[in-house]
Parts: structure tokens; C-alpha cells; sequence
């Protein structure tokens, strides 16, 4: 066989290359990559990309922080699992999730961590996460005002007269202990509650919750608005461009509707498990270890 290959084909000139060896030899410049467009990205990187966090401390202090995905899960000791509720290019369900040093929160449009130091909620410009800010701040505010007043009046009652008129506080000039706790408890002297004796989570927590019912509730009553004109003109005119406009409504509605549910389950199943509630203890966790 190799006899007549050589009877038929031509001879090779001296230092030509056969087809492999030009294969072989091709210049790198004539490589192409194996996408385009991905010539120096590395594939390993992609998912860890940085992302833009508000940071609430226990005083109320905000700060913008830019951190990336492992930064965070070494941070607050969650698993990638967890975070991925947070990513704002999915869809989950609302889910609150208690772990041994933080508290993963997915609730409508707030996405936040809460541990016993800081708050680190996904920044967004979204007026809901903006309201949830400045409610926050306030009773931080508020509870940190009460946490001085408390402090000033386990001082003698005329150290504590001198220095509360120094601030401009009116407070009696004699008063018992007991009369002090009280008047603090009922907030004769600052509006804030005996809800504002919460630990710093729970705050946090509360608040969430009461930003989600109010984006789920603010959905409802527009959404009801939309409903009632148009039954009202289905009511007159029955026509396929009519019954096809309550379809998505009712559509719509169902969809809310199985958020409401899926929010009131969530707070449901926190209340009748004291084990949860429990392990959302951050606070009481954090003075253990470091006791």
C-alpha cells in the first residue's frame, strides 16, 4: 500500500510539513479563544461579583459598603444557600431564616441580614427599603435617648436634677426607683414604648415585618381600585376585551394573595416555635460566648 502512494502522489519538496505537523505549528496569534469575548476572565469568578450593602449599626449610623459574596459569607457565617434568598435576580418566596450568629430575612421588597452589631440590607431605591431606613433609625434613635435618661437616673436624685436640667429634662426633683423604672416604662418623657427595650434584632426584625405587611397592604388597595371600575363597566357590557381585563386582575390577585399567605405563615411558624425564636437570640448568644 505504501508502494503505490508513492507511485501516485508527487514527491514532497525538501522541508515542507505534512498537514499535522502544520496543524501542530500553527502560531498562538492564530488561535482563536474558546468564547469570544471572555479573552482574560477568568470562569471562576463569576457569581462572587460585588455588590452594594446599607449598613445600620445599633446607634442608627448608616454606611454604603461594597462587598463581595465570599467577603460575606465569612462575615456573618452563612452558607452561599442562604444568600442566594437575597439575590435580587431571583424570585423567592418570603422567608425568615435563623442561624447561629445572624438572620436571614427575604420579606417583599426588604432583603437584609440582621446579626447582634449590624444590619446589612441590600441597597435599593426602592422607597420601601428608604422607609424601612429612616422607621429604623427613629426607634434606634429613640431607644438609645431612653437607654440615657435610664442611666441618669440611677445617679443620686440631685446629681441627676443638675445634669437632667443641663439637657433641658423637667423631671421631679425627688423620685423612688420604682417611680423612675415607671414613668421610663410608660414614656411619660419620651414617646418611645417598653417595645423599645428590645434587643437590637428583634428591632430590626419588627420593623421588616412592618415594612412588608405595609408594601403588601399598600398592593391590596391598589389593586382594588383597579377591580371595582372595571366590574362595574363588566356589569354594562359584557365584551372579550372586558372579561380578558378580570382575568388578569384575578390573576393578579391570586398572586397577592398567596404572598399575604406565604408572610402570615412565616410569622406563624416563628410565634409556635420557641426553638427559633430561641436561636434568633442573637444578643443573648453573643454576651454567652463571650462570657
Amino acid at each position: 500500500m505504501a508502494d503505490l502512494k508513492a507511485r501516485l502522489l508527487p514527491p514532497r519538496p525538501p522541508g515542507a510539513a505534512g498537514p499535522s505537523e502544520g496543524i501542530s505549528k500553527r502560531p498562538e496569534t492564530l488561535k482563536r479563544p474558546l468564547f469570544q469575548g471572555m479573552e482574560g476572565v477568568s470562569l471562576k469568578k463569576r457569581g462572587h461579583g460585588v455588590r452594594s450593602w446599607i449598613r445600620i449599626d445599633p446607634s442608627g449610623n448608616t454606611q454604603i459598603l461594597e462587598v463581595d459574596k465570599a467577603s460575606l459569607m465569612r462575615r456573618c457565617d452563612l452558607p452561599a444557600r442562604d444568600l442566594r434568598l437575597l439575590d435580587p435576580l431571583f424570585v423567592y418566596p418570603s422567608t425568615i431564616l435563623g442561624r447561629e450568629r445572624a438572620i436571614v430575612v427575604n420579606l417583599e421588597q426588604i432583603r437584609c441580614i440582621i446579626t447582634a452589631d449590624e444590619i446589612l440590607l441590600l441597597n435599593s431605591i426602592d422607597s420601601y427599603v428608604l422607609q424601612y431606613v429612616t422607621e429604623l433609625q427613629r426607634r434606634l434613635f429613640m431607644k438609645n435617648r431612653s437607654d440615657i435618661a435610664s442611666l441618669k437616673w440611677s445617679q443620686s436624685p440631685v446629681d441627676y436634677t443638675l445634669s437632667g436640667a443641663a439637657n433641658g429634662f423637667d423631671v421631679p426633683l425627688l423620685m423612688s426607683s420604682d417611680e423612675r423604672k415607671q414613668t421610663l416604662h410608660d414614656g411619660d418623657m419620651f414617646s418611645g414604648s417598653s417595645a423599645d427595650d428590645l434587643p437590637f434584632e428583634f428591632q430590626a426584625l419588627e420593623v421588616a415585618l412592618e415594612a412588608a405587611c405595609t408594601f403588601l397592604d399598600a398592593q391590596a388597595i391598589e389593586l382594588e381600585q383597579e377591580v371595582y371600575p372595571v366590574l362595574d363597566e363588566l356589569t354594562t357590557k359584557i365584551s372579550t376585551l372586558n372579561l380578558e381585563h378580570v382575568r388578569r386582575l384575578k390573576s393578579r390577585l391570586v398572586a397577592l394573595t398567596r404572598r399575604v399567605k406565604k408572610v402570615r405563615d412565616e410569622i406563624e411558624q416563628l410565634m409556635d416555635d420557641d426553638s427559633d425564636m430561641a436561636e434568633m437570640y442573637l444578643t443573648e448568644k453573643k454576651e454567652q460566648h463571650a462570657d
